[in-house]
């Protein structure tokens, strides 16, 4: 399923709105590729380009042309479920804004984007970080738009190291936060893992920019989808009277911003999440032998031989019992999995976990 048609007809649809002054309306939506290692931009002619890879993971998209006007003293945080291990090679978001573009074409807009693990928005907000993107340069409101109305662009997010979604399911099971069971399997569920995500639009002179607001997915579809179980996000702020030491730095949602408050809907039939999607990632092409648990254990030699034996296990038995500063290729393999798509993970130490993982799988082929 494609996102930017279905999403494009939603635009103008009447809608339950939020009685709060930050919720604003925009009329239309524009589409650029942002290029994460170099930050170029690419319009992409009105419509969504497709993206490098087409398996679609996650997405809370069916947006109703409303945006939340955070501010840039705050930030917006969401959540939801994703499928455990689920590797995201490309990011969709979307944003509207009054600010317009400076005459010569510039324009001041930027995005901290973060994205955390263990983190479900309720009890259990480990605030693990898995990424923070910085976004510079995004499009802003064209400089003969009429009043004040915003412009909205969604961003699809290529050229960064891919995420692996590794993480706990941090609810007890099935419908424990969702009993009407109302978003099917966008539900937490056994299997998944929660996860985060938030905006915080810096540099926002004179002008409204915020995320745009969507619609709780379909609880008849076949994936899990946002909003989740939950229908409202939550906004931090950041303490006047204790900054960042590094006002440049990233913020981190209790760390260096405290909570404000929590945005809530109390009925399914309007919006309820910040505008996300993820694409999938191929790692084949990465591995001479294809990624799977077998070639975590195959350290010997460096590039790997696509077999798990006496040469690896006697490099892991020679550096066991290091306590730090160990590496893969000494023998540190458990946790076997990072979350870089095509990591392998370990803990900074050689013990017997790192063991046991080696010899459950010593004597295999990877192939």
């Amino acid at each position: 399923m494609r996102t930017s048609s279905f999403a494009l007809s939603l635009l103008l649809v009447a809608s339950t709105t939020l009685a709060d002054g930050r919720v604003k309306r925009f009329r239309g939506v524009q589409h650029v590729e942002y290029n994460a290692r170099t930050g170029q931009i690419t319009w992409t002619d009105g419509g969504r380009s497709e993206p490098r890879n087409h398996d679609l993971i996650w997405q809370a998209v069916f947006t109703n042309g409303e945006f939340f006007a955070a501010g840039a003293d705050a930030f917006t945080h969401d959540w939801g479920d994703i499928h455990d291990d689920d590797c995201v090679g490309e990011i969709e978001i979307g944003y509207a804004t009054t600010v317009r573009t400076a005459a010569d074409g510039t324009s001041p807009l930027a995005l901290d984007l973060g994205l955390y693990i263990a983190d479900n928005g309720f009890d259990s907000s480990g605030r693990g970080v898995m990424r923070q993107l910085r976004l510079r340069g995004l499009p802003a409101r064209a400089i003969d738009a009429p009043g004040e109305t915003a412009s909205a662009f969604i961003v699809t997010i290529v050229e960064f190291d891919p995420l692996r979604f590794v993480g706990p399911d941090l609810d007890p099971g099935p419908g424990s936060v969702d009993p009407a069971g109302r978003f099917g399997l966008c539900a937490d569920d056994e299997g998944l893992s929660d996860f985060a995500y938030s905006f915080r639009f810096r540099h926002v002179p004179g002008g409204s920019t915020g995320p745009l607001l969507a619609w709780p997915a379909d609880p008849n579809s076949l994936l899990c989808l946002g909003p989740g179980a939950s229908e409202s996000f939550d906004v931090f702020a950041l303490d006047p009277n204790h900054p960042p030491a590094d006002p440049n730095a990233f913020i981190i949602p209790d760390l260096d911003a405290r909570y404000r408050e929590t945005v809530s809907l109390d009925t399914p039939t309007t919006y309820g999440q910040l505008y996300m999607r993820f694409d999938g990632w191929d790692p084949a092409h990465d591995y001479n032998c294809g990624f799977s648990e077998c070639q975590v254990a195959d350290i010997v030699p460096a590039g790997g031989d696509c077999l798990v034996d006496l040469s690896d296990l006697s490099t892991l038995l020679a550096n066991f019992g290091l306590s730090s500063g160990a590496t893969r290729s000494l023998g540190d393999i458990d946790p076997p999995i990072g979350h870089v798509c095509g990591s392998f993970g370990g803990d900074g130490d050689i013990d017997l976990s790192d063991l046991a993982l080696m010899l459950s799988l010593f004597g295999t082929d990877c192939n």
